[in-house]
C-alpha cells in the first residue's frame, strides 16, 4: 500500500528519530508515525521505523510484533529481517536471532557490514569464538573501518587468547562512536587547557634522549594519567599491568591513578609512591596545581599530564603473549585490618568459606554467571563457617530465605560488601576467609588480585577473562582455580556437585592436617 498524503510528515518522522537534520526527538518520530499509519494504514515501511523505534526505546514486545509483521508482509525485507533479529538478541533468544540475521544475509549480501557484524556479536561469549571472528572478519571486509565489528573482532580474539592480535582492536571501545551492550559509550578524559590531551601510544613517543634525561618541554619529569573506564573488576585485573607498564617509561615519570572512587583506599595502599584520585569527573581539577606526593622539590606541583593511559589499554602495552601473565599478586593488604575483620566473626576452627552467587547485569550476561542460593545447597551444608561476600541488594531477603528453608546461616555485614562499599572494606573481609567460591564476578578479581585462595564457578559461555578451557585464569596464580560447567551442559548441577565433593575434600584434609 502507497502512501497515500503523509510522505512528507513520514520524512520528517524519521528525521526525529535519528536526529537527521533535527534534533532528535522520539516522542514526536512516534506521534507523527502513528499519525500517519491512519492514512496508510498497515504499510509496512511505516510499521518498519515504528518497529525500529520501538527497538531504539527499548520496547521489545511491541518492536517484535511489528518487525513479525513486517516480514510476513514483505518476505524479501531484508533490513527488516535485521531489525527483527536485534530484536531476538536484546531479548537473549539468540538462536531465533541468528535465523533472523541469516535471512538478513541471504537478502543483502555483501552489503551492508551490520548484518554479518550482529551475527558475530551474538558468538561473543557463546563458546564460539572461531564464528565470531569469522562473521566479523566478514563484516569487516564490507565496512572496513566498522567501530562495533572491530570490538567483536577484538572480543574474539580475546576469547581464543590472541593477545597481540586482539589489543589493537580492543582500542576501538575508547573511539566516541562505539557503543557498548548496554548503550553506554566511555567518557573521554582531557586535562589540557586548551586541546586535547595526548593518548600514550608506547615508548616510540620518547625520543632517544628523552629516555636518558626524561623531561617534558618544560624540563619537569613527565606526568601519565592512568583513569578508569569500566567495572571496579576489570579495573583491579588491567591494574595488574601497571608495574610492567611504568617499568617502560623513564624512572622519574609522575604517576596519577584516576580508578573509581571505591578503588581509592585500595590502590593508594599499593602503589604509595602514587597519587591516587578516584574519581569519575574528566578533567583532572581535583589534584592538578596540588603539591607532588613524596616530592620531587619543596614546591612541586601536578602538572597538566603529558600522556594519558585508559587502564582498559595497559595490556596493549604489556601482555602480548602468554610469557608476559606473570600471575602474581599485586594489591597490598594491611594484615591487622585483615586480623579485625577475622575477628568479626568467632573462632569455631572450622574452614571458613566466603559465598558469592550473582554476577553481571542484563547487558554481561547474567543469566549464565548466575545462580540462585538455593541451588549452592550441597556446597553450604558443608561443616565449614560461611560468609556471604555477595554485593547485590537483595542479599538480606535471599539469606533469611535461605535460613528459613535449610537452617544454614551465613555471617553478613551490608557495610562491608554492597554496590557502593569501599574496595579496601570487602578485599580485606575475603582475605579473612581461607577459600573464596564466587561466580564470575568482581570477588574472583578481589580474591586474584590479594592472593586468597578462590575456586571460580564458571560457565561453559565464559567472558573472554576467563578463557575457554584453562584451569586457571591468565590473569592471576593458580590460587584462583576455575571450576567450569560442563560442555553443552545448563545445567550447574554437576558442577555443584564437584565444588561440594572437593570442599569436602578441603576439609577432610585440613582436619587431618
Amino acid at each position: 500500500m502507497q502512501l497515500v498524503d503523509g510522505l512528507k510528515r513520514f520524512k520528517l518522522a524519521q528525521a526525529l528519530h535519528i536526529g537527521n537534520g533535527v534534533p532528535q526527538d522520539v516522542v514526536a518520530a512516534e506521534n507523527l508515525y502513528n499519525e500517519v499509519l491512519t492514512h496508510n494504514l498497515g504499510n509496512p515501511q511505516v510499521l518498519y521505523c515504528l518497529g525500529t523505534l520501538y527497538l531504539d526505546l527499548g520496547r521489545h514486545g511491541l518492536a517484535l510484533q511489528l518487525l513479525s509483521h513486517v516480514v510476513n508482509v514483505l518476505e524479501d525485507f531484508g533490513e527488516a529481517w535485521n531489525a527483527l533479529g536485534l530484536v531476538f538478541k536484546a531479548l537473549s533468544q539468540f538462536e531465533n536471532a541468528d535465523i533472523a540475521f541469516e535471512k538478513a544475509m541471504e537478502l543483502l549480501p555483501d552489503t551492508v557490514a551490520d548484518i554479518p557484524a550482529n551475527r558475530s556479536a551474538i558468538r561473543i561469549n557463546n563458546g564460539t569464538p572461531d564464528e565470531a571472528l569469522k562473521f566479523a572478519d566478514i563484516a569487516l571486509n564490507i565496512e572496513p573501518d566498522n567501530i562495533n565489528c572491530k570490538f567483536n573482532k577484538a572480543l574474539a580474539l580475546l576469547e581464543l587468547q590472541r593477545w597481540e592480535d586482539a589489543w589493537p582492536f580492543f582500542e576501538e571501545r575508547l573511539n566516541p562512536h562505539y557503543k557498548r551492550a548496554d548503550m553506554m559509550s566511555i567518557d573521554m578524559r582531557n586535562y589540557a587547557e586548551s586541546g586535547v590531551t595526548p593518548t600514550w601510544e608506547g615508548t616510540d613517543d620518547l625520543h632517544d634522549d628523552r629516555l636518558e634525561a626524561p623531561s617534558n618541554e618544560t624540563g619537569t619529569p613527565m606526568t601519565v594519567v592512568i583513569h578508569g573506564e569500566q567495572g571496579v573488576g576489570d579495573e583491579i585485573m588491567f591494574m595488574s599491568c601497571f608495574d610492567d607498564f611504568r617499568a617502560q617509561l623513564p624512572d622519574d615519570t609522575i604517576y596519577v591513578l584516576e580508578p573509581h572512587p571505591r578503588l581509592t583506599e585500595l590502590f593508594q595502599r599499593s602503589w604509595p609512591d602514587v597519587l591516587v584520585n578516584g574519581t569519575h569527573h574528566l578533567d583532572g581539577s581535583e589534584w592538578i596545581g596540588k603539591p607532588v606526593q613524596g616530592g620531587i622539590g619543596n614546591d612541586a606541583t601536578y602538572q597538566r599530564p603529558d600522556y594519558k593511559v585508559a587502564m582498559g589499554s595497559l595490556p596493549l602495552f604489556t601482555r602480548n603473549s602468554e610469557a608476559d601473565f606473570n600471575n602474581q599478586t599485586f594489591l597490598t593488604l594491611d594484615p591487622d585490618k585483615v586480623a579485625k575483620m577475622r575477628a568479626l566473626m568467632p573462632e569455631t576452627g572450622k574452614l571458613r568459606v566466603g559465598i558469592c552467587w550473582q554476577g553481571g547485569i542484563a547487558a554481561t550476561h547474567v543469566h549464565v554467571r548466575s545462580l540462585h542460593l538455593g541451588a549452592m545447597k550441597m556446597i553450604l551444608e558443608q561443616e565449614v563457617d560461611l560468609v556471604a561476600l555477595q554485593y547485590t541488594p537483595d542479599v538480606p531477603i535471599e539469606l533469611e530465605d535461605f535460613k528459613k528453608t535449610t537452617g544454614i546461616e551465613m555471617f553478613y555485614d551490608p557495610g562491608l560488601v554492597n554496590m557502593q562499599a569501599d574496595i579496601d572494606d570487602t578485599a580485606h573481609l575475603a582475605a579473612s576467609c581461607d577459600l573464596i567460591i564466587t561466580v564470575s564476578q568482581t570477588m574472583l578479581h578481589i580474591a586474584g588480585a590479594v592472593g586468597t585462595p578462590c575456586w571460580v564457578l564458571v560457565p561453559n559461555k565464559p567472558d573472554w577473562r576467563l578463557g575457554m578451557e584453562r584451569e586457571h585464569m591468565a590473569w592471576y596464580g593458580p590460587h584462583l582455580k576455575c571450576i567450569r560447567q560442563p560442555a553443552e551442559d545448563e545445567d550447574w548441577g554437576p558442577t555443584i556437585e564437584k565444588v561440594a565433593l572437593d570442599l569436602a575434600d578441603f576439609v577432610g584434609k585440613r582436619e587431618a592436617a
